[in-house]
């Protein structure tokens, strides 16, 4: 499966006959022409824009209410119309760069005749999807136009905009892959699907009765994991499983869906999701993650084990910066890369200790699936992350004592213990990195701010290091 966010390379401009021996896969960034360009180039304005202007409303009015003691009551809103804007156009960019999950391991056993028509297939999906959402968010937009939020006095359906826009532009997108494919197996795909679905609404009234009750629930599992096994993004063969449901059964109408999506994300904190993230991203290229590592060497490197020793302290100290677990191990594994070659460790088994380590950020706080557990819960953010912090601290003993026991034969050169110089020296490195964790939980813990405050605290205290005393 590919990870999301792990950018793939773009296809070079070919000819017919190259495409047809060599299949664009499912998800694959798509080449760059003129309309492409401003079209990428639009949507990372947009994306950026609600990003860092969510994060100084959100930021600013953490000072404003410490400091002046004047609350912005209309910051939930605003953050409600960010986060939307952030969720659905993110998706599509993400898509268009090909950073979608998918798993392509049926795909790529498949005949080159077979994976092109399951490559078209997969296209034609995203565009039967797009079309269904945008027309369902069409009506959700004209049926909320007359509501309005409470503070900001906003028209409702402006939060569904960016759900429309999403869906244009995946359109747009699936439709300029399939330009980009074999015609005519485009061509004969796209038949075919046409056909099918026109006999099925022709037919409706035959085959709807058979799928009544529970076999309705499992005609959507067939159809998503069998979407998932050609190719289709999970997101999006989730889509398509939950439209077919829809039709299906037929006393839902599509309008629900949009409006269960668009809901479903509004929250703000939701909003620390994105800033937790932004916030790994820096820690990783200002150089904040390699000081913590080398402060953690100085520490424990010379415990048997050595480096996988010192790659799970830092895991368990990193996943307290970042809510990530992909921003954790990038983090980790890059600084630690080149050391584990110069001291001829396994890289295998150092990408097992990595992946085993980063299960710890799944509990470590900011942790991005507690976020979410405590917005769609009534479980405290607070309460959460003070949980988090023993389970994953017992995973991490667990794995250093088998990693100590492992290498009780090793032939490894163990470096010397460190000398207290040495010591002071990594630690005066690592102590600004290590007051970030401190006051996130304390601000949280003291009722002073929210999960989604904090994050923006870690941003702003991010890019404080990394752009001014870092440089």
């Amino acid at each position: 499966m590919d990870r999301p966010g792990a950018s793939q390379p773009t296809m070079p401009m070919t000819s017919r006959a190259e495409r047809q021996e060599k299949p664009r896969p499912a998800g694959e960034e798509i080449p760059r022409r003129s309309l492409s360009g401003v079209i990428d180039a639009l949507l990372r304005f947009i994306l950026a824009t609600a990003l860092f202007t969510e994060l100084g409303v959100v930021f600013l009015s953490i000072l404003s209410r410490s400091l002046l003691g004047i609350p912005w009551v209309w910051t939930n809103e605003a953050a409600e119309m960010s986060l939307t804007t952030i969720a659905f156009l993110g998706g599509a960019f993400a898509y268009r760069r090909g950073e979608h999950a998918f798993i392509h391991t049926l795909l790529d056993a498949l005949p080159a005749r077979w994976q092109r028509a399951c490559v078209a297939l997969i296209q034609f999906l995203v565009l039967i999807v797009a079309i269904t959402m945008g027309m369902s968010g069409y009506s959700f937009f004209l049926a909320r136009w007359n509501d309005s939020t409470p503070v900001l006095e906003m028209h409702t359906s402006w939060f569904v905009l960016p759900l429309i826009l999403c869906m244009i532009v995946l359109g747009v997108t699936a439709i300029e892959q399939l330009r980009a494919l074999h015609r005519p197996t485009v061509l004969s795909v796209g038949c075919g699907l046409a056909f099918l679905i026109l006999a099925l609404a022709l037919t409706r009234g035959i085959w709807r009765p058979w799928f009544a009750g529970d076999a309705a629930l499992g005609l959507a599992l067939g159809i998503f994991f069998a979407a998932v096994l050609i190719g289709l993004p999970v997101g999006f063969a989730l889509l398509l499983s939950s439209l077919c449901y829809l039709q299906t059964v037929g006393t839902i109408p599509a309008i629900m869906l949009s409006q269960t999506m668009t809901r479903g994300i509004n929250g703000f904190v939701l909003l620390a999701v994105p800033f937790f993230i932004l916030a790994g991203s820096i820690m990783n290229e200002g150089g904040i993650s390699r000081r913590l590592v080398h402060m953690v060497h100085a520490f424990v490197g010379h415990v048997r084990g050595g480096l996988f020793q010192v790659m799970v302290v830092s895991m368990y100290i990193v996943s307290g910066l970042s809510g990530s677990k992909a921003a954790d191990v990038a983090a980790v594994g890059l600084v630690m890369r080149d050391m584990l070659r110069r001291e001829g460790y396994s890289l295998e088994k150092a990408t097992a200790v990595l992946a085993s380590g980063a299960v710890m950020g799944e509990t470590v706080p900011p942790s991005i699936p507690m976020l979410v557990l405590g917005a769609v819960t009534t479980i405290s953010i607070g309460t959460l992350f003070v949980g988090g912090l023993v389970p994953a601290a017992v995973v991490g003993v667990c794995l250093m004592v088998l990693i100590y026991f492992q290498f009780r034969k090793s032939t490894l050169h163990r470096p010397p213990r460190a000398t207290l110089r040495q010591l002071a020296k990594a630690s005066l490195g690592g102590l600004l990195p290590l007051l970030m964790p401190v006051f996130l939980f304390g601000g949280i813990l003291a009722g002073m701010a929210t999960a989604t405050e904090v994050s923006s605290f870690a941003v702003v205290y991010g890019l404080t290091l990394a752009c001014i005393i870092y440089r």
